[in-house]
């Protein structure tokens, strides 16, 4: 009985986790839309995760379509838990807090989520970076955060470079191409997020010691900081094409991604 049961949870969290990849494809397709069309100068606007949804929610249907990408959110969230305590990638420690952390964040956003479709304002990055710098030691709290997210968007490019990504997909289920357009669009949106990250964790480290929570940013503030560098305009697009690369690596990924749980 208890084998069923077993069974049963590792189902429900694999169905999960392939919903959240589709969720987060669909949201990280929007952003990188939306990003170049404001490169290309034909409308857009730049925008982070929770702006994404709030641009889904205003669809028809909006309300419904909010609620599944809040679902897809908590199902990619618990699937990232999971992986965090129990080690089923069996990566180490290190890819535990990270994946403990990635859980952390989606089901936060999920909440801000599910909070716009009851008609609820979210709150932004950093509100929850205050929250963090008002806790007991919060400055040094916020600071290791931000050499996390430093390092994850270093082991984004890394993973860009090497392709260790298609190391999570069953190959062989893929027809040539079908492996061909996952490499492409995953080297393109690891890149992109290599390019951002980074950007989003110097701003924590910068609030951290300076204690100021203005002084965080979040993706769009990283990708309207990308447009106003030089060749400000060239660069966001780049960033942009990866980003929506990456929204259909995640797509890909519901399908093809091998989820140990």
């Amino acid at each position: 009985m208890s084998g069923d049961v077993d069974t049963s949870h590792r189902k429900w969290v694999e169905t999960g986790a392939r919903f959240g990849h589709l969720t987060k494809g669909v949201i990280y397709g929007l952003i990188g839309t939306l990003a170049l069309q404001v490169a290309l100068g034909s409308g857009g606007r730049v925008a982070d995760q929770q702006e994404a949804a709030q641009e889904i929610g205003r669809q028809p249907f909006g309300v419904f379509l909010l609620l599944a990408i809040a679902a897809g959110l908590l199902g990619y969230a618990a699937w990232r838990f999971v992986e965090g305590v129990q080690d089923t990638a069996h990566e180490g420690l290190a890819k535990r807090a990270m994946a403990f952390v990635s859980g952390v964040v989606n089901a936060s956003l999920a909440v801000a989520v599910l909070q716009m479709a009851l008609g609820k304002s979210g709150s932004g990055s950093q509100s929850w970076v205050g929250t963090v710098l008002e806790q007991p030691f919060g400055g040094v709290a916020l600071a290791l955060i931000g050499l996390g997210v430093v390092g994850a968007g270093l082991f984004q490019l890394y993973q860009a470079y090497t392709k260790r990504f298609l190391r999570n997909f069953r190959t062989n289920s893929m027809s040539p191409t079908e492996r061909r357009w996952v490499t492409r669009t995953g080297q393109a949106g690891y890149g992109a997020r290599g390019v951002v990250f980074p950007i989003v964790g110097i701003g924590m480290l910068q609030a951290a010691l300076q204690h100021d929570p203005g002084r965080s940013r979040g993706l769009r503030d990283a990708l309207l900081e990308i447009a106003r560098s030089s060749h400000g305009q060239l660069l966001l697009g780049l960033v942009a094409v990866g980003l929506l690369a990456f929204g259909l690596f995640m797509v890909a990924s519901a399908r093809y991604r091998a989820i140990p749980t």
